[in-house]
């Protein structure tokens, strides 16, 4: 019934906007989203409660900051022609991005960096196969939920780089591809 309400009321104001001068109509539409802030702020919405720590508690810069963060890995790992300067790649990105430790098993070679002494928690501890007998060991602070979202698509683009040499979307896709067609078989 509120919200009824609130449509009404807006609805209302709109049709005054036209009728008004212009600045009282700059002014009217202020009013009214300053009203409709306050409004949804009361509302609870958890939507919006949501939204509000994405644009102003710092969400939409981690966010960006992961992607930029996977971009530079991505280009990284497209210039390596070796397993080593893979292994570069991955390593300088998980240390940018703030990992306590980060291996990797592939080959027959096992690499190993301790980026922070201080702070290598086993509870956060996390091995993810690559293939059958390579995989990459990942460890972060718990209390960093955007270093979790991290992992998935740093160990898929290494996998698909130590698999098939690519590392852009269409050899990701392609791979996506022959796993479910190797699954569906």
């Amino acid at each position: 019934m509120l919200l009824y309400g609130v449509s009404a009321l807006t609805a209302s104001l709109a049709v005054l906007q036209t009728i008004l001068r212009p600045r009282m109509a700059t002014v009217s539409l202020f009013l009214l989203f300053v009203a409709a802030c306050f409004g949804f702020r009361r509302l609870r919405y958890t939507e919006f409660g949501v939204l509000n720590r994405f644009l102003f508690a710092g969400d939409f810069r981690r966010l960006l900051r992961i992607k930029i963060q996977l971009k530079e890995y991505e280009q990284s790992l497209g210039k390596a022609t070796i397993l080593e300067e893979s292994w570069q790649a991955l390593r300088g990105t998980c240390r940018e991005a703030g990992f306590s430790y980060v291996a990797l098993c592939a080959e027959g070679k096992v690499f190993e960096d301790i980026l922070k002494r201080a702070s290598v928690d086993r509870s956060a501890c996390l091995q993810i196969p690559i293939s059958a007998s390579e995989f990459a060991v990942f460890n972060y602070d718990p209390g960093s939920p955007d270093l979790a979202m991290l992992i998935a698509p740093l160990v898929e683009r290494l996998r698909v780089k130590l698999c098939t040499g690519e590392t852009s979307p269409q050899g990701l896709a392609q791979t996506e591809t022959a796993v479910r067609t190797a699954m569906a078989s």
